[in-house]
């Protein structure tokens, strides 16, 4: 299983786990998307906001896009939750070590570009890499108008 980066959607990473085939999805996802029943994903994470008490269970694709989330008062409550709609996940949660856990706190708090500099309020969206590097929409594009030939 890849390990998802080390914050999804300004929240840090606590827990991880994939819905694979030893894992029963049992009932839609009271998360809606696009006005429809979110159902089975291949990804869960658990997340946390440095500031805040709330636990976050998001619902995330293969490549660890959050497509929805709901919110738990702890750690074991947001996994109690996941059990319930995903029968066995229990047995797959992997905790997530961070190396340099301030860093990724302050980066939570104020995430920035690394390639400009910008704020993530500054921008349309951010994209996490491996390490804690992230990069915005406009270094993306930029980047890759510069290896088109068309700087």
């Amino acid at each position: 299983m890849e390990m998802p980066p080390p914050i999804l959607d300004c929240a840090k990473v606590l827990a991880y786990a994939a819905v694979d085939e030893s894992v029963v999805h049992v009932r839609d996802n009271p998360v809606y998307v696009d006005g429809k029943p979110l159902g089975a994903v291949p990804n869960l994470a658990i997340c946390k906001y440095p500031i805040e008490d709330e636990h976050l269970l998001f619902f995330c694709r293969k490549e660890w896009e959050v497509l929805g989330c709901t919110g738990c008062p702890s750690l074991e409550a947001a996994k109690d939750r996941a059990e319930r709609e995903y029968r066995g996940i229990a047995a797959r949660w992997q905790s997530y070590h961070h190396e340099d856990e301030a860093a990724v706190d302050r980066q939570c708090l104020e995430p920035f570009c690394s390639f400009c500099g910008k704020s993530f309020f500054e921008l349309e969206r951010l994209i996490w890499g491996k390490d804690g590097a992230v990069i915005c929409d406009g270094c993306v594009r930029t980047l890759a108008a510069a290896l088109n030939g068309s700087s």
